[in-house]
């Protein structure tokens, strides 16, 4: 993740934009804070039950040159609530900066914690699986707060300085349960489901939860614009048959155009090598990286079919 140090950035809003990629689409997203219904138009075999899941991580060559840590975090569980089950996975960028003192994955790791623990609560509350974003990003915001402000409790000078150091990451998860599929994000990164890719591009200025607890005249226009809730993707279960998530640290820029995919080699990869072993995701990002530092920044993906 890209510091934020100009905080002043005016999040545009833009529209989406398609094009071909080797799959069916790429879809770069600019547009955040909104509610997307996507269908696949082809029949398709539905997810397994049970789940596949693999995940794996590796640190952004990058991060290694100037020594600063994996500041992505993840973890996926399984619930079994009401007689019913549930798969959840969530990971969280934490935002380098440039300053060797920011650990970022603080901020990440705590979000990825608290966040299946409310996911879990909101499930067993019979809320459904639709829903359950919409009742989070509240609830991540303002646990986000309570840290700040019992760590904190300073200036807004000193909670933001704070909130820079620890606390500004993004969020990304799915909820696989019976019958239906949500994924939702607050920041950028990457969304496979099927062969259609969405690359949510922020401009390397992500919305952070984070950022709704930084005082407004810090903020500047960026506090104008904050999203209200997460983007959230919603499917019955049946209509897809994988799905992944991503930092955007697999993402490529094309230098001369600044247009944005994934290497198809690494598409084939988290799918196809060793795909009957449950490390093969983790096997082929550290094949990856060390064959051809692949990944600038840290990179995370989770899978799931």
């Amino acid at each position: 993740m890209v510091s934020t140090s100009a905080l002043t950035h005016f999040f545009l809003i833009s529209k989406i934009s398609t094009r071909v990629c080797l799959f069916k689409k790429v879809l770069v997203l600019s547009m955040v804070g909104s509610t997307l219904l996507n269908e696949s138009e082809d029949s398709v075999v539905p997810l397994s039950s049970p789940l596949r899941i693999r995940r794996g991580t590796v640190q952004g060559t990058d991060h290694r040159t100037r020594r600063v840590n994996n500041q992505d975090k993840f973890a996926v569980r399984h619930f079994d609530l009401n007689g019913r089950t549930f798969d959840v996975g969530v990971l969280s960028d934490g935002m380098s900066g440039r300053r060797r003192e920011t650990h970022s994955e603080v901020g990440a790791a705590l979000l990825v914690e608290f966040s299946l623990s409310e996911i879990r609560l909101l499930l067993a509350a019979g809320v459904s699986v639709k829903d359950v974003p919409g009742a989070l990003y509240d609830r991540c915001v303002s646990y986000i707060g309570q840290i700040a402000r019992l760590t904190s409790p300073g200036t807004p000078e000193e909670v933001w300085d704070f909130i820079h150091r620890y606390l500004f990451a993004t969020l990304l998860g799915f909820i696989v349960s019976d019958d239906s599929v949500a994924i939702f994000s607050a920041g950028d990164g990457v969304i496979i489901f099927d062969e259609e890719i969405e690359i949510i591009d922020q401009h390397n200025t992500p919305n952070y939860l984070a950022y709704h607890q930084v005082d407004r005249r810090i903020l500047g226009d960026v506090g104008r614009s904050l999203p209200r809730g997460f983007t959230v993707l919603n499917f019955a279960r049946e209509e897809i048959s994988r799905l992944a998530i991503a930092s955007d640290g697999i993402i490529r820029r094309d230098s001369s155009t600044g247009d944005l995919d994934i290497d198809p080699v690494d598409i084939d990869g988290i799918w196809n090598y060793e795909p009957t072993a449950g490390g093969g995701l983790q096997w082929w990002l550290n094949k990856r990286i060390s064959e051809s530092s692949a990944f600038k920044d840290d990179t995370t993906v989770i899978t799931v079919c």
